[in-house]
């Protein structure tokens, strides 16, 4: 039987494929990498049969032989290997001289010092409080054992207790204090690896800047979904006995949002790391016990759940030794809290001097000024991955899985307004470095870098991308380690979606919100909702007092709007005031009302928050029926343009209005419905306001029942409310595309129904309903007038002399 063997080009690794796969092409299990398998002529085969002159024994594993593709298959590799050893040569030839080492400052030396002698008393002292609640325990079994003997009766059970309540309270003690080491480690992520054959032109860029800079090389190259650069030690705690036992982790956002030289800038920054050989080996251990000390501190698990629940439940005359238990487990834990800050406090110190060292070499390869446009560049992939993070939510809610997280945080970035640009820099550059933080801040870094007054010696404003041969699997692969994490299941490549197809879709959902708004003669509430009407069209033929209506409409609407639009502003600020002092009241129930929060009047008794929300309610009634017939005219204006739309002689005019004939009789429908529920919208999102903040402040009155009271009957409430949502929901389609098809609003804006005492399972579903609410109809509504638009545009209604 002929055998097939290939090899990955990026990650080397070698399969054995079936005959009938040649010609063909597959992902790489391991990088996902496509694979082209040469034609059948092109591949050496080993057969295994009766044939001596094969010089195999039956049933031995075939041993691969040389590859000789055909002629077409060698030029084509031939092409690449020129393009890569092109663009490595390209990279390299942007060099131009070296960079001169960086001294090591007094202050970081006198640092170090400091550092080493502070973390290694801060671990005896530990250890000594340790040993001491240990010896004390000993002392207290061994020599007052004799106490045992005094008393009678049931004054022997007092007296041993007595004996037995020293000894309990520091095992426990003890015991809380040594919890750490017994804790498992967190769950790492997958240490996905590059290789010096997949990647020839980043490991080239790697040599030549630890060449030019005078550090170690790597041992091993990583990638992930960070957006950051790191150098560590590849096997932990046994690197520090080794030599240069170094890895070097490159975020893939990183490459998708940075230029060559800004990426090669980042590089240098984690060399000049490499370089701080003692410094590198004295932060991992300073980390290390900083982060142990934190476990002892902050780590709760079931155990602190068993001592508590054994507290409260047990009879005081013997529950008394666990509270006081409880009592020198708070102490030791402050005690320990004490000596974490110090440890963070000097250490601190030390790992800003390792920063702004590594920024130095940063800035002597690349320039000062591209130190400050990267620093500033990193903080805008930092703000657009928090939207890639929102756009990963609202198409989670659709069941899909995006492709490539590093392009949509790079698309995210890229869109972002100027003016919150600006604002966002204006920001960082009146930032203050704390004593407490271990990173400078970047108006400081930037201004030490700038003091080098270096020009660099590298300099490619190309994007960082060319230097990946395979740069959008990788960007998979990363995505998919991101998803693994998230989920702790493996994500197969057939369950993602294109991200660049979803980024645009979500920017012509942008662009049609501004038609929308347009349509609208104004900003457009995606919690106010027009009465959308439901009718039926027969397709009957329309003549011209159908479109007079429609223009009549139109140039009232324009008319109403330079009222509509100011009212509209002023119920959204009364409605805002009447949440306020629901919220208000809703504190002074619980008992709780706190003068310090801010709810914009004075809300400090009931009386007060009473006369508020009388106020509101006046003002909200008043400016409703100042605002019915603009939207009541609206919806007439819709309603009007889907009757011509779907009349038999406009098709005839209008060769594209039947495929928006389906489309708008779903959208009117489902809008329709919608409308149906403003009250339970607007009582939802009153409630909400107030159950937020009762949450916030759970864990100050956490001890209160009157309190914890409130916070189960505000859940009750908001409960019953989601469960009318759900009903009047639960028939609606959801009329967009999603994962699993057909789906109905309610499943897809609140999820599975909850229990009606689990707190948390109703604000998570409340929260997510009003934001989901808020995107599924803005959504609905930009499509609606989109269609609306071109029927009044077919019509020559939106001409300027109309």
């Amino acid at each position: 039987m002929d055998k097939l063997f290939v090899k990955c080009e990026q990650c080397a690794t070698q399969y054995q494929l079936k005959p009938e796969m040649a010609g063909r092409r597959f992902a790489c299990r391991k990088c996902q990498a496509a694979i082209v398998i040469p034609p059948p002529k092109q591949v050496a085969r080993t057969t295994v049969g009766n044939d001596p002159k094969a010089k195999q024994e039956k049933g031995n594993i075939p041993i691969a032989k040389a590859i000789s593709p055909a002629p077409t298959v060698s030029r084509a590799a031939k092409a690449t290997e020129s393009t890569v050893e092109q663009r490595t040569k390209d990279v390299l030839a942007k060099f131009h001289g070296d960079v001169k080492r960086v001294r090591v400052p007094l202050s970081y030396q006198l640092s170090a010092v400091l550092v080493s002698v502070v973390m290694v008393i801060l671990p005896i002292i530990y250890f000594g409080v340790v040993c001491l609640f240990a010896y004390a325990v000993y002392w207290h079994f061994s020599t007052n054992a004799a106490m045992l003997g005094y008393g009678r009766g049931r004054a022997r059970i007092i007296v041993f207790l007595a004996y037995l309540a020293p000894g309990v309270i520091g095992c426990i003690s003890v015991l809380f204090m040594f919890k750490p080491l017994l804790a498992r480690p967190g769950k790492r992520g997958r240490d996905r690896a590059l290789t010096p054959h997949g990647e020839p032109i980043l490991f080239a860029l790697v040599k030549q800047i630890c060449d030019v800079i005078g550090t170690p090389l790597p041992k091993k190259i990583y990638i992930d979904h960070q957006i950051n650069a790191s150098a560590s030690f590849r096997s932990g705690m046994m690197s520090l006995l080794k030599g240069n036992d170094l890895v070097l982790t490159i975020g893939m956002p990183l490459v998708a949002g940075l230029t060559v030289q800004q990426l090669a800038g980042v590089f240098a920054h984690e060399f000049g790391h490499f370089s701080q050989g003692i410094g590198m080996r004295l932060t991992y251990l300073i980390r290390s016990i900083n982060h142990w000390f934190a476990r002892v501190v902050y780590q709760r698990d079931e155990w602190d759940e068993w001592l508590e629940s054994s507290t409260s439940e047990l009879d005081f005359r013997i529950a008394w030794i666990l509270y006081l238990a409880q009592f020198m487990v708070f102490l030791t834990r402050k005690l320990l809290w004490l000596l974490m800050m110090i440890g963070h406090g000097v250490a601190g110190f030390l790992l800003r001097q390792m920063e702004f060292d590594a920024d130095r070499y940063e800035a002597r390869l690349v320039g000062s000024n591209t130190f400050a446009s990267t620093a500033g560049r990193l903080r805008e992939l930092n703000m657009g991955n928090q939207a890639a993070n929102y756009v990963l939510e609202q198409s989670l809610r659709e069941g899909k899985l995006l492709d490539d997280l590093p392009l949509l945080i790079q698309t995210q970035t890229n869109q972002m307004e100027t003016t919150f640009l600006e604002q966002m820099h204006v920001q960082a550059a009146n930032e203050k470095t704390r004593w407490m933080d271990t990173h400078p801040c970047d108006a400081d870094r930037i201004a030490s870098a700038r003091k080098e007054s270096a020009a660099g010696v590298f300099h490619d404003g190309r994007p960082a991308s060319v230097l990946f041969v395979h740069f959008e699997a990788a960007c998979r692969n990363v995505t998919l380690d991101f998803y693994d994490q998230q989920f702790g299941r493996k994500v197969k490549t057939s369950q993602l979606y294109s991200t660049k197809e979803m980024s645009d879709a979500m920017n012509a959902e942008r662009d049609s919100k501004g038609r929308l708004e347009q349509f609208l003669f104004g900003d457009f509430d995606t919690f106010r909702l027009f009465p959308v009407k439901q009718g039926y069209f027969d397709g009957s033929a329309v003549g011209k007092p159908a479109v007079q209506e429609l223009q009549t409409t139109k140039c009232q609407l324009q008319q109403l709007a330079n009222e509509y639009h100011p009212n509209r502003a002023a119920h959204h600020e009364a409605s805002g005031l009447l949440a306020r002092a629901e919220t208000a009241l809703l504190m002074h129930r619980a008992g709780s009302f706190d003068k310090r929060i801010d709810l914009g009047e004075d809300f400090s008794t009931v009386d007060k928050a009473r006369a508020h929300r009388s106020r509101a309610r006046k003002q909200m009634t008043e400016l409703q029926t100042k605002l019915e017939p603009f939207e009541l005219l609206m919806a007439s204006r819709i309603h009007c343009c889907l009757t011509i739309l779907h009349a038999s002689n406009f098709v005839a005019k209008a060769s594209k209005a039947k495929k928006y004939h389906a489309r708008s009789k779903q959208l009117s429908e489902c809008l329709a419905a919608v409308s149906r529920g403003q009250a339970e919208l607007v009582e939802l999102r009153m409630e909400f306001v107030g159950f937020r903040l009762l949450l916030n402040q759970l864990e100050t009155h956490r001890k209160s029942e009157e309190y914890i009271g409130e916070v189960l009957s505000e859940a009750k409430r908001i409960h019953t409310i989601l469960s009318r949502i759900r009903e009047r929901f639960k028939t609606i389609e959801y009329p967009f595309d999603h994962a699993k098809g057909s789906v109905t609003l309610s499943i897809f804006l609140m999820g599975e129904p909850c229990a009606s005492n689990d707190v948390g399972a109703i604000y998570n579903s409340s929260d997510a309903f009003l934001d989901g609410f808020a995107r599924f109809h803005g959504r609905a509504m930009a499509e609606l007038a989109d269609i609306c638009d071109f029927v009044e545009t077919s019509l020559g209604l939106n001409r300027r002399d109309t």
